[in-house]
């Protein structure tokens, strides 16, 4: 097994001094596979992993009416979310206990102006109209569109509640409370990521296996090689720019030196305040991916859209950051419903709310600055997610994707997967990976063309092992490569 040891940007909460330099020969994770050179590896560093921390990675699907054992396991972290309710926006602000069941609603062109349209909030978080039109619930967007509102206009700003607050303001007051709530999580940079050196409260690494996710004897991966030079040489200081500070590439995280990039012709002077991508293709995909964020695009099933989003980098309007980050609210209770929580040992935090939020890490198994949000959305409602990481053109992972109970075997997650490979294959992605559950593997193989990567021969494995795949103990990691398709116009 192969434990990360710290070699990435270590986490804004860490303190202390900085390690004393490691002089163990640097490693490619792909070495692990490799016969010889593990044979190897006895000269190499090794710590024991506690068994309870390993025995915690275990991704379990939250039952409905499981068996016993099931029920008794997801009893123990219980869901904040409630499966009977859908998971719209004001579903979400009820529980939270911003906005109140029945509360009034009214659409109005400014914050003092008469109302245009008035309504009631819903037990199920939609809104009756007032209006004489046969009390049909609406949406948000369907009730500003229903009141004369503009499809350019934000509909959150022009919804108020009894008391004059705005719905714009409620979804900044639920955000700002998660953030009170997360506070010891570091937030998305929007800047470049550049490599750091662990700290002495980092000590020697991971306790979980990079690799498998498991515990045991570790192997340490002091650095990763350039992608150009392939030396782990790197200069940690933070507060430098220097010819051997390595950046990495925001869509395919591989490491570069600077003084490689320059040697190119990237005449690169200083960190970049914004993203910085290591080829056109990256460049392509990320722009791609950045263009769809927050956009829902049609299905082929009438009134189903598919939807990508992801927490916002940029320093944007708070009312802005704060629809992306209800959106993101919503996502996560639906994996909450799915899934029994799952702790990271490491961190003691919620996995599937580190994964939503892209919290940053200086562990690479627990960097998850990538990752986008896809999902199904009906009448407002997210109904089925997932959450990718697109590693280039070469692989993107799925390692969370679950479909609400009230909407299972209505081909839900066909659905989200024949359109998140039909835009996988527009952005010339070779293949998708993800772990699968052992109740669910013949499902992903038969139903879905999946193929359980352990059947492929090491071959596949060392073509991935450069990224860091997410897994979990128990699951079995299946592949399936994606058509190419055309890109469309624009």
């Amino acid at each position: 097994m192969e434990a990360d040891a710290g070699s990435d940007e270590e986490c804004s909460t860490a303190a202390g001094p900085p390690c004393a330099p490691r002089t163990k020969k640097r490693r490619r994770v792909s070495a692990l596979y490799a016969g010889d050179a593990l044979k190897k590896s006895t000269a190499t560093k090794k710590k024991k992993a506690s068994a309870s921390p390993a025995a915690s990675r275990v991704l379990l699907p939250r039952p409905k009416d499981g068996d016993k054992t099931q029920v008794a396991a997801a009893a123990l972290v219980p869901s904040s979310c409630q499966p009977s309710r859908p998971r719209t926006i004001l579903a979400v602000l009820m529980e939270k206990n911003i906005v109140r069941p029945t509360a009034k609603l009214s659409y109005r062109r400014t914050t003092r102006g008469p109302a245009v349209k008035q309504g009631t909030v819903t037990g199920d978080g939609y809104i009756r109209c007032l209006c004489g039109c046969g009390g049909r619930a609406f949406t948000v967007a369907e009730f500003a569109a229903h009141a004369g509102g503009k499809a350019t206009e934000r509909a959150s700003a022009q919804l108020f509640v009894g008391d004059r607050r705005s719905l714009s303001q409620c979804l900044v007051q639920l955000m700002r409370a998660d953030v009170r709530k997360n506070r010891s999580s570091p937030t998305p940079s929007p800047g470049a990521r550049v490599k750091r050196k662990c700290t002495t409260e980092q000590g020697d690494g991971d306790c979980v296996c990079s690799v498998c996710a498991d515990g045991g004897e570790m192997l340490l991966c002091d650095c990763c090689p350039c992608a150009i030079c392939d030396s782990g040489e790197f200069e940690p200081a933070p507060d430098e720019f220097t010819d051997k500070t390595v950046i990495y590439c925001d869509q395919c995280e591989r490491e570069y030196h600077v003084n490689c990039i320059r040697s190119k012709g990237d005449q690169l002077e200083c960190c970049p305040e914004g993203p910085w991508l290591c080829s056109q293709k990256c460049s392509n995909i990320f722009q791609r991916l950045q263009g769809l964020v927050g956009r829902s695009i049609p299905t082929s099933v009438e009134g189903l859209s598919f939807t990508l989003f992801r927490s916002s980098k940029l320093p944007e309007e708070e009312a802005m950051a704060a629809e992306e980050h209800g959106k993101l609210r919503m996502a996560f209770d639906v994996l909450h419903e799915c899934f029994v929580t799952l702790i990271e040992p490491q961190t003691q935090s919620d996995l599937s709310h580190d994964i939503v939020f892209n919290r940053e890490s200086w562990l690479r198994r627990l960097n998850f600055r990538g990752f986008y949000v896809v999902g199904i959305e009906k009448d407002g409602e997210l109904i089925t997610v997932g959450t990718l990481r697109v590693y280039g053109d070469k692989v993107a992972e799925l390692p969370l994707v679950g479909t609400r109970f009230a909407h299972r075997r209505q081909g839900m997650c066909h659905l989200l997967m024949n359109n998140l490979e039909k835009l996988l294959g527009e952005l010339g992605v070779e293949r998708l990976v993800l772990p699968a559950v052992p109740e669910l593997l013949q499902t992903w193989t038969e139903s879905f063309g999946f193929q359980a990567m352990s059947q492929s021969g090491v071959s596949d494995k060392l073509e991935i092992a450069e990224h860091t795949i997410l897994c979990f103990q128990g699951t079995t990691m299946c592949h399936k490569f994606i058509n190419k398709a055309a890109a469309p116009q624009r």
